[in-house]
Parts: C-alpha cells; sequence; structure tokens
C-alpha cells in the first residue's frame, strides 16, 4: 500500500472513531436551573435551603 494511501485510510479511520464517540455521548437532558440575583444590604446575611426532585432522570455519563 502506498504511503499516500496508507494516510488516507489511518485519517478515515480516525475520522469515523471521532464520529462513534461522538455518537454515544449525549448530551445534558435540560438547561441548569440558575437563581435570579437579589441584591441584599450591607451587613446583612441571607440563608437559603432548598431541594430538587427528579423523577425518571437519566446521567448516563456520571453511572
Amino acid at each position: 500500500m502506498s504511503s499516500r494511501r496508507h494516510r488516507f485510510v489511518r485519517c478515515c479511520c480516525a475520522a469515523l472513531f471521532i464520529l462513534a464517540c461522538a455518537a454515544v455521548s449525549l448530551a445534558q437532558q435540560r438547561p441548569l436551573i440558575t437563581e435570579d440575583v437579589d441584591i441584599i444590604p450591607p451587613g446583612s446575611v441571607r440563608l437559603q435551603v432548598g431541594i430538587d426532585f427528579y423523577q425518571d432522570a437519566k446521567f448516563p455519563l456520571s453511572g
């Protein structure tokens, strides 16, 4: 096999490998929830507590 053809085959294999990896990777299910900015007076402290409930959530990359 010529050097030029060998290089072409290697580039095609690399491109197929990258496309295969991209096909199995999944994106985030939904955007992250962010809170609106609230300005509090100087010298004060605000404490907040919250919970999230995920029903049938899938996280394929983290297990």
